[in-house]
């Protein structure tokens, strides 16, 4: 039984083996349909080690969940650049942080099972596979920091934009959703405060706010400007 078990994870894991090496030439090279095969050779592998231990099991799953988000993630930000380009960009920045996330763990469990599997047979092998993961994980953390430290300026400057952009916003929100809650920004509030319920105080009070609040964020929004500027 056992060995049956074993003979299903080493095909299974030759076979992921050999899909992975395919996708990494297909992706150096810009070749869709190797990239794809090699993405099916990598979900049949890990499915037939999946039948001999849950570790790998449990890999094959979150690779499925990765896939399946990035391709309604790709579809999810392209409707949303398309409207809403700020949100957009956030959108897929999170997308891609959360697909490093699950690329990590579908490699520590075949990791971390490998190792666990080779610990009485081959110590070595096991403590090679040990490492293998915590390397990934440091080689991936680094150098999503250094892209994430990359997008921050543009970033600030589409945050900033739609910050100010909120604040101001008045029109729209009547024209869509009226004078009620939904929806309500400072704006609407000081209108209202003002003219509905007279309180011209209070009205006054958030008025300032909200040219505080537009100018804190335009210095912010000039300073930004200012540092793409310098990057390009």
């Amino acid at each position: 039984m056992y060995e049956q078990a074993y003979m299903s994870i080493g095909k299974g894991l030759r076979l992921g083996f050999f899909g992975e090496i395919l996708t990494t030439v297909a992706g150096l090279f810009s070749w869709f349909g190797l990239s794809l095969i090699g993405l099916v050779l990598t979900i049949v592998g890990l499915g037939m080690a999946g039948q001999g231990d849950s570790g790998y099991q449990k890999a094959f799953h979150v690779t499925i969940l990765h896939l399946a988000m990035v391709f309604l993630g790709v579809i999810l930000t392209a409707l949303t650049l398309a409207f809403m380009p700020v949100l957009g960009d956030v959108l897929a920045a999170l997308i891609v942080l959360a697909s490093a996330v699950l690329a990590f763990l579908s490699v520590y469990y075949v990791c971390a099972t490998s190792a666990a599997l080779l610990e009485n047979r081959s110590n070595p092998l096991s403590m090679r596979a040990d490492t293998l993961w915590k390397v990934y994980g440091v080689c991936s953390a680094v150098t999503h920091a250094c892209a994430l430290a990359l997008m921050l300026p543009f970033l600030a400057i589409g945050i900033t934009a739609a910050s100010v952009t909120a604040i101001n916003v008045f029109d729209e929100i009547i024209a869509l959703s009226g004078y009620g809650d939904l929806g309500k920004n400072l704006l609407v509030e000081s209108y209202l405060t003002t003219f509905s319920f007279m309180n011209f105080g209070k009205g006054s009070a958030v008025t300032y706010l909200v040219v505080l609040f537009g100018g804190i964020l335009g210095v912010f929004y000039l300073k930004s400007l200012d540092q793409e500027e310098n990057i390009l």
